[in-house]
């Protein structure tokens, strides 16, 4: 279902912190609904997303998407609407810029939007970074580092996920 009926369970509702519930609920009711949950992203364009995907498929190629401004670290399989993946896309978090994860607090939310979408192979709306990301003849290799802390020097890059898409057949490796 692409996430569209994407279904978030009375336990870990019950996890998001009571300011930010009514949010979430009124997402999930347009989401049940089939209306898109971010108009100005990829969601919320589904003819223009469609149309850049059939430009893909016509080119025969499956492209690399590289996104930022949702502040969260993502691995998605971007897929037409009969299903078939068009590209891949690696979304980076931002070093110091607020995210939604921020706002929630402990509450998994991406583990509920990977259990929700097919599509979503890795969701991290907390972590603070950005993407190393190295391209060779056959392979595109993404790490996703991570920063300890944005409050305080010093502070650790860590990788928090090192994926991975061999060009021959689009597998993505790692997630």
């Amino acid at each position: 279902e692409g996430g569209q009926g994407a279904v978030v369970d009375q336990g870990l509702m019950a996890q998001i912190p009571e300011a930010y519930r009514d949010q979430f609920e009124q997402a999930l009711f347009l989401f049940k609904m089939g209306l898109p949950f971010n108009l100005d992203a990829w969601d919320g364009y589904p003819a223009g997303r469609e149309r850049l995907y059939a430009a893909f498929a016509e080119a025969g190629v499956q492209p690399i998407v590289l996104a930022g401004d949702s502040h969260a670290f993502w691995v998605n399989d971007l897929k037409d609407a009969n299903g078939a993946r068009r590209a891949v896309e690696f979304g980076t978090s931002a070093v110091s810029s607020p995210s939604i994860g921020d706002a929630i607090g402990g509450f998994p939310l991406g583990a509920a939007l990977m259990q929700a979408n097919d599509e979503v192979r890795f969701c991290d709306q907390s972590a603070k970074g950005f993407i190393l990301l190295t391209l060779t003849e056959g392979r595109a290799e993404a790490a996703l580092m991570q920063v300890s802390t944005i409050f305080a020097k010093p502070f650790e890059v860590t990788a928090l996920k090192r994926v991975g898409v061999n060009r021959a057949d689009g597998t993505i490796t790692g997630v």
